[in-house]
């Protein structure tokens, strides 16, 4: 594992503590732009996406949805995958490998 920088080494979060502390990273991407959108993981589930009278929907690969996206550090290009966090989803900021 290569070492931070100044600029991405105090972003990582196995999980947000809150959705302040999300919001606090978020705002580093769009106020100073130290990190680069740089790609998306799509997910589609092989799980039903709802179950109603007896019938199963399923999504497709159009109805599929960024689940992580990555960025990039502008200072030293390590990659990192963004999930947000969504209802009791804490989400996490970690560095790709």
């Amino acid at each position: 594992m290569r070492a931070s920088c100044d600029n991405c080494g105090q972003a990582e979060r196995r999980a947000f503590a809150s959705n302040l502390d999300f919001e606090q990273l978020d705002r580093r991407f769009r106020v100073a732009p130290t990190f680069l959108k740089v790609g998306e993981v799509q997910a589609v589930p092989r799980e039903p996406r709802f179950r109603l009278f007896g019938r199963i929907g399923w999504l497709t690969q159009r109805e599929a949805v960024p689940f992580h996206t990555l960025w990039k550090c502008t200072q030293c290009s390590q990659v990192w995958m963004l999930s947000e966090p969504d209802m009791a989803w804490r989400g996490f900021f970690l560095r790709v490998e």
